[in-house]
């Protein structure tokens, strides 16, 4: 089976690398520092060496199929001084989170648990702002049904309005009533000049 590949030097970047290798072999990969950290992608691959390792120059990189991904990273350790990560790519679980299936969550790396405890404190810092969200929206959603609720009820006030005319008869006819009934208590009465008032029967020309 025919190899594909392409050359390799020490002054290549961590960048160029990698899309080398996605391009020429349908692969995604990240190229690991001596700690098991992504590399940065303006990183050399000279850069990333050990001190104590000796580069062989120019690489020809190449690989075929059938290679094993043991046999690739073994391959790219044993000319770079450094590790690789390979990735076989699939769809993602619904129910898990964006924090648990990053790149470097993939990464086999003996970190005592740090890593463990890091998604987990991502996870529920999520959880949290997701529970934020949610209350903001029901609130919201609140707001608008207690502003459609008075929306209604001043469309209801206009379509049936209290004529304040009616009221202000009503309140006339009072005081109209008031003033006959005033006034024929006095009709069969004179008010004398002394401000008195007399009989009519009893009064002499």
């Amino acid at each position: 089976m025919a190899k594909k590949g392409f050359d390799v030097s020490g002054r290549m970047s961590v960048y160029k690398f990698e899309k080398l290798f996605l391009d020429t072999f349908g692969v995604y990969c990240d190229i690991l520092t001596k700690n098991n950290k992504l590399a940065k992608d303006d990183g050399t691959l000279a850069s990333l060496k050990p001190d104590d390792f000796k580069s062989s120059g120019k690489v020809d990189f190449s690989l075929n199929s059938s290679m094993l991904v043991g046999n690739v990273i073994k391959k790219f350790e044993d000319n770079f001084g450094v590790s690789i990560q390979l990735y076989d790519l699939t769809k993602a679980n619904n129910k898990k989170t964006l924090a648990s299936i990053r790149r470097d969550v993939l990464l086999d790396v003996d970190d005592g648990g740090v890593q463990e405890k890091i998604l987990a404190n991502e996870e529920k810092v999520l959880q949290e702002r997701e529970q934020i969200v949610q209350v903001k929206a029901d609130s919201d959603s609140g707001r608008e049904i207690e502003f459609s609720a008075l929306v209604q009820e001043a469309e209801k006030q206009h379509e049936n309005p209290q004529p304040e005319s009616e009221n202000n008869n009503s309140k006339g006819q009072e005081s109209k009533d008031e003033l006959n009934i005033r006034s024929s208590d006095i009709s069969e009465d004179t008010v004398n000049v002394d401000g008195g008032v007399e009989d009519n029967d009893n009064f002499m020309p």
